[in-house]
């Protein structure tokens, strides 16, 4: 499996029910964390433009999206011991 950043923006007074269907279906892989407000880190055997398109229904036309591979090398700074356990040990 590979390591995953998905960062995106709900551009423009999008109902709260947006974000969720978006986060829903971000986290509905096996591994998972959500170190910030609009990022998740996902282990998956897709590749980044196959999550991409899965997420793009759930996204309206000016919604930004990114999503790049990842790997072992990673810094943080506050924040939560949770987050900083399961980056340590999935990446």
């Amino acid at each position: 499996m590979k390591n995953y950043l998905i960062s995106y923006d709900l551009i423009g007074g999008q109902p709260i029910t947006s974000y969720q269907n978006l986060r829903n279906a971000i986290t509905k892989v096996a591994y998972w964390s959500k170190p910030l407000e609009s990022v998740f880190i996902i282990k998956s055997d897709l590749t980044a433009i196959d999550i991409a398109r899965r997420l793009q229904p759930l996204m309206h036309s000016n919604d930004k999206l990114l999503v790049i591979e990842i790997g072992k090398d990673w810094g943080s700074l506050n924040l939560k011991p949770e987050v900083v356990n399961w980056l340590r040990a999935n990446l």
